[in-house]
């Protein structure tokens, strides 16, 4: 009986991915499998994976990927760190609030309004700090974008750490940056794969942000797809490439998380 209550409960969820998910993929993976006349044929995934242009703006979306993926993160594990161990009770939640506030506006908002603030032309920067559009702006609105996705989930993790585990090495002798090492980095581990999937593979396929603050440098694979479907209406080679991102994208974050789980598991 209870079984039958929870698939209940469950099945308006389960609908709703059905319909607005799984169907809407499983008709794109129909098209990138049909050629323009019809029938089965797998021309456009090998142009998609063979094809120069193709392959120089992925390259390019992996670039911004890491670039974001590895800003992040240098600037969130500390902030984790600070929050989790250092900060008072009070701190801690003036912080997270203070972190967390600017992503109550939606993010079209902030990418523009982001623009305004570096356009040269507004003079709201000195003359060093202003930014012309183009790859750094880019990174520095992902990096701002996504920034919380990356702190998130770390500080989460640091937060489920035993105190007594730190402590009782500090008490043994060992200096801070042992326990930051031995303890504290590995016990984060899955905190930083988390995040590290969250915003490696949302950047990977970003299309807004390039869009507004990349200029002549913000073609990515997001802005390609868009491209593929509404400019030149190739709907195959546009659902062959959306479906190849998808799967990789899944791929790489099933096998991430495995094996942070083992690792975890096994230490």
């Amino acid at each position: 009986m209870k079984r039958a209550i929870y698939w209940v409960l469950l099945a308006p969820s389960l609908v709703y991915l059905a319909v607005f998910f799984y169907a809407p993929l499983a008709f794109l993976f129909y098209q990138s499998i049909t050629g323009k006349a019809g029938g089965f044929t797998l021309s456009n995934y090998v142009h998609v994976l063979t094809s120069g242009p193709y392959l120089r703006v992925t390259g390019y979306s992996l670039l911004i990927s890491l670039t974001t993926t590895v800003t992040t993160l240098v600037l969130a594990y500390p902030v984790s760190y600070y929050l989790s161990f250092v900060a008072s009770r009070r701190e801690k939640g003036l912080l997270v609030v203070a972190l967390v506030a600017p992503f109550w506006v939606d993010f079209l908002l902030r990418a523009y309004a982001l623009r305004v603030f570096l356009d040269p032309v507004n003079r709201l920067l000195p003359g060093p700090l202003r930014v012309e559009l183009g790859f750094r702006a880019l990174i520095l609105g992902m990096v701002y974008d996504y920034l919380p996705y990356m702190l998130l989930p770390i500080y989460a993790a640091m937060e489920k750490i035993p105190r007594n585990l730190v402590d009782a090495a500090g008490t043994l002798g060992a200096p801070s940056h042992r326990r930051l090492l031995d303890i504290v980095l590995p016990l984060s581990l899955p905190g930083v794969v988390a995040g590290t999937v969250l915003v490696s593979l949302m950047s990977f396929t970003e299309f807004v942000i390039p869009a507004i603050l990349g200029g002549t440098e913000g073609y990515t694979v997001g802005y390609l797809i868009y491209d593929l479907f509404l400019k030149y209406r190739d709907y195959w080679r546009g659902s062959a490439l959306t479906i190849f991102v998808t799967v990789t994208a899944l791929l790489a974050a099933v096998v991430a998380v495995r094996k942070v789980g083992e690792e975890v598991v096994l230490g």
